[in-house]
């Protein structure tokens, strides 16, 4: 039976992630059944084939992540799609004493460094407080958004999220997130900062940014971190173009707070790659360029946000307290056009970005001077014509549009007069 409710909950993992926790929570079923008792574990008792019939499942070759690569795996499923909600249905509704130490397994499964654990453990949490808001709300999300390690925060975050893709369920996360927003511990602000970042925890997109500029500048900024890097997850989302307008309305903000929030948030941007924004979603637009650079992936595929996306790069560029950081973050970019192997990484994003980063004459001797540094690096110099190959692509003719310049003129102004 713990087989198969891990195999509901973990379903797509790879086998021995699936019979590692089945092993969990038969300890914590043994100790829930026999409190006085120490459970034993037998060694040489399990049956593969017979776990695999008895519970309807099947192994199919595959991959998983490990440290940042990908691997070959024997991967689980149930054979049928509607196996593993009927399981957790019956479990959670029919049997209540068991709900204790599946409760305490679930936990256990936070603290999984494995995003196929992890992720799915909080999906399925998230399911399971569907059923009982009530009851999951308070044994499972509540004390582990204020837990110790942002492991456990972040999987509470997982767990309102999906309850939030329920429509019956959506406005109550909604005000809970809100209300810790507001009122929360730091812990909890945290943890609703994590959850804002999926683009559901809010009414609106406007209500996720203002929530999150909310969380970022409260206090000095003591949140700034997990504010901006929530803000850039939402760059991978349709409206990204929304995004992108009130990081610029930010930067231009009157308040310092908020000015620094716009520009750590786009410092940040352009240090993120894809895969770090996204879910274990094969069919997301992204996906096929997840070790790409956010921006220059963005670049490349939509080309309508390069524009926002150089404005603000321009602005970390030209504003003192950032400019180091903006531009060590641009070189970084530059770097990413070619692989070591010497085969084509981002150089189409790179081709979309440069030109509109690049339009004015001091631009330009800016990249041309980063360009030659780059060159004389003497750790990691860069070859003379791969750094020929960038400046040429961002000199390619194009004069910026009236908007766009009025924009950085302003920006200057403002700069020099406050």
């Amino acid at each position: 039976m713990a087989f198969r409710i891990a195999l509901a909950v973990l379903g797509g993992a790879s086998h021995s992630a699936v019979a590692a926790a089945a092993h969990l929570l038969t300890w914590e079923l043994s100790v829930q059944c026999d409190p006085d008792n120490t459970p034993a574990r037998p060694l040489f008792c399990d049956d593969p084939e017979a776990d695999l019939a008895l519970s309807r499942a099947e192994v199919t070759d595959g991959r998983v992540e490990v440290a940042g690569g990908e691997v070959p795996a024997r991967l689980i499923w149930y054979r049928g799609t509607a196996l593993p909600s009927a399981v957790l249905t019956e479990l959670w509704d029919r049997h209540f004493p068991v709900r204790a130490p599946v409760v305490r397994w679930l936990r256990l499964l936070a603290d999984d460094p494995r995003s196929q654990v992890w992720m799915r453990a909080a999906v399925a949490a998230g399911e399971l407080c569907v059923r009982d808001f009530d009851y999951g709300y308070t044994e499972l999300v509540r004390p582990l958004a204020e837990a110790a390690t942002p492991r456990r925060r972040i999987f509470a975050a997982t767990t309102l999220d999906q309850a939030a893709g329920h429509d019956t369920h959506r406005k109550t996360v909604h005000r809970l997130v809100g209300d810790w927003s507001r009122n929360g511990t730091n812990a909890l602000r945290w943890t609703a900062a994590m959850a804002l970042g999926y683009g559901n925890a809010a009414a609106t997109m406007d209500d996720t940014l203002e929530t999150l500029a909310r969380i970022g500048v409260r206090d000095d900024g003591a949140q700034l971190a997990v504010a901006s890097f929530n803000v850039v997850r939402l760059l991978a989302l349709p409206d990204a173009d929304q995004v992108l307008a009130r990081i610029a309305e930010w930067t231009h903000h009157k308040r310092e707070p908020y000015q620094d929030l716009g520009l750590v948030t786009t410092v940040r941007l352009s240090l993120t790659t894809v895969d770090e924004v996204l879910t274990e979603d094969p069919d997301a637009p992204l996906a096929d360029r997840d070790d790409w650079p956010l921006p220059l992936a963005l670049a490349a595929t939509r080309p309508e946000l390069v524009g926002p996306m150089a404005d603000l790069m321009w602005t970390a560029l030209n504003t003192a307290r950032a400019r180091d950081m903006a531009m060590d973050a641009l070189e970084r970019l530059l770097r990413s056009a070619v692989r070591k192997d010497g085969t084509e990484w981002t150089r189409p994003g790179l081709a979309a970005l440069l030109p509109a980063l690049a339009t004015e004459d001091h631009d330009q001797r800016r990249l041309d001077w980063l360009l030659r540094h780059m060159m004389n690096d003497p750790e990691n110099p860069l070859p003379d014509a791969r750094a020929r190959d960038l400046w040429w692509l961002a000199v390619t003719p194009r004069r910026p549009d009236r908007r766009e310049r009025t924009r950085r003129e302003r920006t200057r102004e403002e700069d020099t007069h406050g």
